[in-house]
């Protein structure tokens, strides 16, 4: 009898492995802060880094300037 415990509940385990499914990521757009001025040297870098992510993760990559108190506020941005 205590091998059917035991079995029972691996079988179970075992038969709802499959059922289980891992959501696809990225599922929304992904947003690249860039904590300096647009026009700049770091915006054309962040700006084909993100075509470059669009195109290989087949999400669209928004680039946000967020620019001020010498580029803290950018690096404080969520």
């Amino acid at each position: 009898m205590k091998h059917v415990e035991v079995i029972a509940p691996a079988a179970l385990l075992l038969a709802s492995v499959g059922l289980a499914s891992a959501q696809s990521f990225p599922n929304r757009p992904i947003t690249l802060i860039d904590p300096y001025a647009a026009g700049g040297g770091t915006d054309l870098t962040a700006r084909i880094l993100g075509e470059h992510l669009s195109a290989t993760l087949g999400q669209p990559v928004v680039i946000e300037n967020v620019t001020g108190g010498g580029s803290l506020v950018g690096y404080a941005a969520k």
